[in-house]
Formats: structure tokens, C-alpha cells, sequence
């Protein structure tokens, strides 16, 4: 590893940084799909907070993938701007965002329905 003014090469870094997106994006995928099996075959969460919590793993697994197969890659082959911000990758920033918000609001609404059980454990099914 070359060393400039204490820092390591750039090129280096670029490519740790993606095989580090890219192994954590496996191993979180492969986490999430195993949740996400076990949560709809499990009866105990076949209700709300189940369903909810389905939803967050879903949004959190396709994140993953996109790092594995965009942010990854083009962090560990150092692409430039000229493929990063093309049409492409347009598209795909705007999916990240889309399930980046969808995983925000799951975790507000898992929120609100941890609340009502607390709040209205009798009511609460």
C-alpha cells in the first residue's frame, strides 16, 4: 500500500471501500431474505407489526442490492462522473432514495405500532 503524507493511495482506498460495499451488501442481502422467509412462514407475524417489519427488510434488501451491483462496483473500478451521473445512474440513485424512504417510514410506523400496543395492550390484536 503506497503511502502519500500518511494517507494511502487513493486507488487503494477505492478499492477496499467497494469490496467492503459488496461483501456487507452479500451478507446483509442473504440476512434479509433468511428474516423475511422465516418472518412469513412464522404465524406469529401474520399481523401488522409483521407485515410492517416485511416491508422494512424488503426495502433494507433491495438498498443492499444496489450497493452490491451499483455503488459497489463503481467505487471499486473508480467510474468516473460521466458514468455515475449518467441517465443510469440517475435512475438508480433515484431507486436508493426510493427505498431509502421507504425503510424511514416502516421504521415510523413500526414505531406507532409499538406504541399503540404499549398504550392499548388490550385493544391492541
Amino acid at each position: 500500500m503506497e503511502m502519500l503524507d500518511g494517507y494511502p493511495d487513493l486507488k487503494t482506498m477505492d478499492i477496499v471501500a467497494g469490496v467492503i460495499m459488496i461483501v456487507l451488501g452479500i451478507a446483509g442481502s442473504l440476512i434479509n431474505v433468511t428474516v423475511i422467509v422465516l418472518m412469513v412462514k412464522t404465524t406469529q407475524f401474520q399481523n401488522a407489526f409483521g407485515y410492517v417489519c416485511i416491508s422494512q427488510l424488503v426495502a433494507d434488501t433491495f438498498e443492499l442490492l444496489i450497493n452490491i451491483f451499483w455503488t459497489g462496483p463503481s467505487t471499486l473500478l473508480a467510474l468516473n462522473a460521466s458514468i455515475t451521473n449518467s441517465y443510469a445512474g440517475n435512475r438508480v440513485a433515484q431507486f436508493a432514495l426510493f427505498f431509502w424512504f421507504v425503510s424511514i417510514y416502516s421504521h415510523l410506523l413500526i414505531a406507532i405500532n409499538r406504541m399503540m400496543a404499549i398504550a392499548w395492550p388490550l385493544s391492541y390484536r
